[in-house]
């Protein structure tokens, strides 16, 4: 049998106070070294199964490093406990709280050797308590502070906060600076709200400065593959709050990248919310810009919300005055777009613009104009056009390529117009041997139609031509007073189908208090157009002086911008 006597009671690695220390790998282990002799004392030379037990001060085992072959050689050995592959030593906290703490060994065929050896001070070096409640765990790399009542200064001798950094120079860049070269996923700084307190609207992180320029925080490598910064909230409160007092161009938020900004919430809450008191018009509460020189179709803003089909809205925006507003300013020649629609896919009903209007004046759910150019269309449509409710117009007709000059010139005939919704029917029938022809309509004929009115032309010959019998179950007869005459027929009738019959027609209409004064049509009567009772919306006196203030801002702006001499600027220009 082999006994162990104790030649080195422990060697450490001691913490050092300085920066550089603390950055190096400090080993996580502790050195232990022997003497192992037989009974006789004779140094014993080969390799032993070991086992190194640690026990706390009421004698409870808190950690083990299993069997490790150690090799003696002339009796002298040398072992880490705590070396990969046996387990960490514990925590920074044991040997904090612990200071009678021992080791037992064991040959792996005998008892555990007695007596069992208390460790010195020199171990604890392993666990310093000298920074004031400050731990030094090795097994986990972590430096910890037990007392939550301590803080600590860096540049200042009364810190208020647990950490409290302070720097009056002006040679430096940053006040504090955190750098990771780690290439994966790691983070360079992660700021936490306590749990307990995820739920009210506290601020995880605050940044504030008043200063007109430069930044109050600055992060870069921010690229395709990772975020510049990334801020989360799984609570009611903020993921980010931004606020700026400087009127001058300086932005709050400058994030540019693959995903300049990237702002998620996981419950019923805005993944971000921007907000503007502001007493001056002209102001953007969110602006837009590329201002980029590639030849691309860049976009302002790209929204979209299709978690599934027919769910998801891509934006919805409400406005006093236009809710929506789209603008173009071309110099060209090319086709441009002020706005545009666009449904595609499905097998139900697309609608590329779907407009709505009501109230209790008058409503339009399109309106449109065009004028100035050498050929102007309010509306032109490629396709069939279908009107479920009342068509009116105060001319028409069809237009198309002239028959016999289509290169050259166009053809336009006006429509046949009444005061009845009539419709016409007509053909052409050659009486018989007797004198008579029956005509039959349509089995649907007499349903949609009654007034019945009729018209006779013979053909060819002089002779008499009458209504023998008038329309009975959809077809009436002709006779004539010669055989085999041929007679062009004309029947009209009057709509009594139930949509007629619910939307009649009134020939002459009484205008409105409102529309006394003003004309459908006022430059046929040598008007001005804010006589026209259905005008340009853009065109009544209260839009011109809604339109002449918000151009009267928007340049008392454009000066302002440039005008860095007065702090209290109201606005900020406009961009188009």
């Amino acid at each position: 049998m082999c006994s162990c006597k104790r030649l080195v009671t422990f060697g450490l690695v001691i913490l050092l106070i300085s920066v550089t220390a603390i950055l190096a790998e400090v080993p996580r282990f502790i050195t232990y070294q022997g003497r192992m002799t037989d009974n006789a004392g004779t140094p014993f030379t080969g390799s032993k199964n070991l086992t190194f037990r640690l026990y706390n001060g009421s004698g409870v085992q808190i950690w083990s490093s299993g069997a490790v072959n150690v090799g003696c050689v002339d009796g002298l050995f040398s072992v880490r406990l705590g070396e990969s592959p046996q387990p960490a030593l514990p925590s920074a906290t044991v040997w904090a709280m612990d200071t009678i703490l021992s080791l037992g060994i064991q040959e792996t065929s005998q008892p555990e050797m007695s007596p069992r050896t208390r460790l010195a001070t020199t171990p604890y070096a392993y666990s310093s308590l000298n920074g004031g409640g400050w731990l030094w765990d090795q097994a986990s790399s972590r430096m910890t502070q037990e007392h939550i009542t301590d803080n600590v200064g860096i540049g200042r001798s009364d810190p208020a906060y647990p950490l409290d950094v302070h720097s009056t120079s002006s040679s430096g860049d940053y006040v504090a600076r955190i750098t990771n070269t780690n290439k994966t996923t790691h983070h360079s700084l992660v700021v936490v709200l306590d749990t307990q307190l995820c739920w009210s609207a506290y601020d995880a992180a605050f940044f504030a400065s008043n200063r007109d320029s430069n930044s109050v925080a600055a992060v870069f490598c921010g690229t395709s593959r990772v975020n510049a910064v990334s801020i989360s909230n799984f609570g009611s409160g903020k993921g980010l709050t931004v606020g700026i007092g400087d009127w001058t161009t300086n932005p709050a938020i400058l994030a540019t990248g693959g995903l300049g900004l990237l702002s998620q919430t996981y419950y019923a809450q805005r993944a971000g919310r921007f907000e503007l008191n502001q007493n001056t018009s002209g102001s953007n509460v969110l602006e837009a810009e590329y201002i980029g020189s590639e030849m691309i179709d860049h976009r302002g803003i790209w929204a979209k919300s299709a978690p599934s089909d027919f769910y998801g809205v891509g934006g919805e925006f409400q406005g006093g005055w236009r809710g929506v507003y789209g603008h173009v300013n071309p110099s060209g020649s090319s086709s441009y777009l002020g706005v545009m629609g666009e449904a595609n896919g499905g097998s139900g009903s697309n609608y590329g613009i779907y407009g709505t209007a009501s109230g209790s004046g008058t409503n339009y759910g399109l309106y449109a104009t065009a004028g100035g150019g050498s050929t102007n269309w309010a509306g032109y449509f490629t396709g069939p056009v279908y009107v479920s409710g009342f068509l009116t117009k105060a001319g028409g007709g069809f237009l198309i390529d002239h028959p016999v000059d289509p290169d050259n010139k166009l053809l336009q005939h006006s429509f046949v117009e009444s005061p009845d919704m009539k419709n016409i029917y007509d053909g052409v029938v050659t009486t018989d041997g007797s004198g008579y022809a029956t005509v039959t309509l349509p089995d649907w004929f007499g349903t949609l139609n009654s007034d019945f009115r009729y018209q006779l032309t013979v053909i060819d010959v002089f002779a008499q031509a009458i209504i023998a019998e008038k329309i009975t179950n959809n077809h009436f007869t002709i006779r004539t007073d010669k055989p085999d005459v041929e007679v062009s027929w004309q029947v009209t009738g009057i709509r009594k189908d139930a949509w007629a019959r619910t939307h009649p027609m009134a020939v002459e209409l009484t205008k409105s208090p409102g529309e006394r004064g003003k004309y459908l049509n006022p430059d046929a009567y040598g008007l001005a157009r804010d006589k026209a009772m259905y005008a340009d919306p853009d065109q009544s006196p209260e839009a011109q002086a809604k339109i002449k203030s918000y151009e009267e801002s928007k340049a008392a702006c454009a000066k302002l911008a440039t005008d860095h001499t007065q702090p209290d600027a109201p606005c900020k220009q406009t961009k188009e």
